[in-house]
């Protein structure tokens, strides 16, 4: 019941953490707009005073960083599921392929010239969705499929929709204006977003988030094993389905709208364990929390400096988490030898 109680605190202080980081990223941008000037639009709108103010505020910065934030939180989700499903440390969305065949499906609509806010968030889901049944199948060959043969059609997934997505980078290089545009969404960017990419990504999000929490204590049955799990009464197979099937959803609903972006999937569900434990239903919703204030500090840092540098989150995030994923591999590695 105490770690009920203090988990409970916890989400309330998250849920506060990221409205005030909501607020104050608008203030953050390459047009001068002092904080206390932005938190003034706030509480007491005036269109009319200065109508740049509030139209960069509330039309621009605003719907970007409500995007980021949805983001952030699908993306923090998703990978406290998969590491709940393989009960692994290391895994994340992109273990599967699912955030590569998002991106290569993105990257098609984009070089195929289809209009970025109707067809290129279709075919990030569809690409998740195929990444997603295409690892499932593959894990079936020769049998009921165990984790390690999901996690390693995953990495095969993967890595081929990474290479086709180069390929198309690459094919793209006399056109100027689309190689830039299918380089930025492969290296995860925010910039132009609207209330209509919010609206776009949402719904899926809520989605997963609801129908995976539902999941919960089966993931903290899985914990013990899949052989315990079962005899608990935990349809593992189902299971598995499930929450592949979800993660595709919260995933690719992500790159739907903000292109690639890796490691924060693996970063904010570890920060969160450490600080409520590992039942689930207390890290699926702080990962979320978590996992969207990551995402709105790393958009705020790159606004920041964007005059200066063409800074993009995705950048930031791996180059946080390539080292935490360095780190957890070589912890890994030493609890493995023998004292």
């Amino acid at each position: 019941m105490t770690r009920d109680r203090s988990a409970l605190r916890l989400g309330l202080l998250g849920l506060l953490g990221v409205a005030a980081a909501l607020v104050a990223s608008t203030a953050v941008g390459s047009h001068a707009l002092p904080f206390g000037r932005a938190l003034s639009l706030w509480w007491a709108p005036s269109p009319a005073a200065r109508p740049w103010e509030s139209a960069i505020l509330f039309d621009v910065r605003l719907p970007r960083a409500v995007v980021a934030a949805l983001g952030g939180a699908g993306l923090g989700l998703s990978g406290a599921a998969m590491q709940g499903l393989f009960r692994n440390a290391l895994a994340e969305p992109g273990v599967l392929g699912v955030s590569s065949g998002a991106t290569l499906g993105a990257v098609l609509a984009i070089y195929a010239g289809s209009a970025p806010l109707l067809a290129v968030p279709g075919a990030a889901f569809l690409g998740a969705l195929a990444s997603a049944s295409l690892v499932h199948r593959l894990a079936h060959v020769g049998g009921l499929p165990s984790t390690s043969s999901l996690l390693l059609a995953g990495v095969a997934v993967s890595g081929v929709a990474g290479a086709l997505g180069s390929l198309v980078l690459t094919l793209s290089v006399a056109d100027w204006e689309l190689g830039r545009q299918i380089l930025s969404w492969m290296m995860g960017g925010l910039e132009g977003r609207s209330w209509s990419h919010a609206a776009l990504a949402g719904p899926p999000i809520a989605v997963g988030f609801g129908l995976l929490m539902l999941r919960s204590r089966e993931l903290d049955a899985l914990a013990l094993g899949e052989d315990s799990a079962a005899s608990l009464g935990v349809d593992v197979p189902a299971l598995r389905r499930s929450v592949l099937a979800l993660t595709a959803l919260t995933t690719g609903a992500t790159v739907a709208v903000m292109g690639a972006v890796g490691f924060l999937g693996l970063m904010a569900p570890h920060a969160v364990r450490a600080l409520v434990g590992p039942s689930h239903r207390a890290v699926l919703p702080g990962s979320a929390l978590m996992g969207a204030l990551g995402m709105l500090g790393a958009d705020a840092l790159c606004r920041s400096v964007s005059g200066s540098v063409d800074l993009r989150p995705g950048v930031v995030m791996a180059l946080l988490g390539g080292p935490f994923f360095l780190a957890l591999m070589i912890r890994q590695a030493r609890a493995r030898i023998p004292s």
